[in-house]
């Protein structure tokens, strides 16, 4: 399953001290690249302003997933929000489905 994962920092993030800030920054980082090794993370995306970011994740369950955010070492300085992907393909084949259905419940035209 892939997931979105969006994150943005809270103000206590950067209120921290330069010390922490920089050990957080650092096994934030370290946390990402473990994890893009794995495969897991596929892809991360910065906001401009550096505050947040997006990630495609590939995990076997929702369970997975939210192990994982408990393992973030960002957590308590983010907010965080993880969202199921549902691939275009499976859409379409629901899409046409049900337009079939449709237009078979359609009276003809005369």
């Amino acid at each position: 399953m892939k997931f979105l994962v969006s994150t943005f920092n809270k103000e206590t993030y950067t209120a921290l001290p330069i010390d922490r800030y920089i050990e957080l920054s650092k096994q934030s980082f370290d946390f990402l690249e473990q994890h893009k090794r794995t495969g897991e993370c596929e892809q991360v995306y910065f906001t401009p302003d550096l505050h947040g970011s997006i990630a495609i994740w590939e995990m076997s369950s929702s369970d997975e997933i939210v192990r994982l955010m408990f393992e973030n070492p960002m957590r308590p300085y983010s907010d965080t929000t993880v969202q199921p992907l549902i691939e275009s393909a499976v859409v379409a084949r629901a899409q046409m489905e049900w337009l079939e259905k449709l237009g078979k419940k359609q009276p003809a035209r005369v």
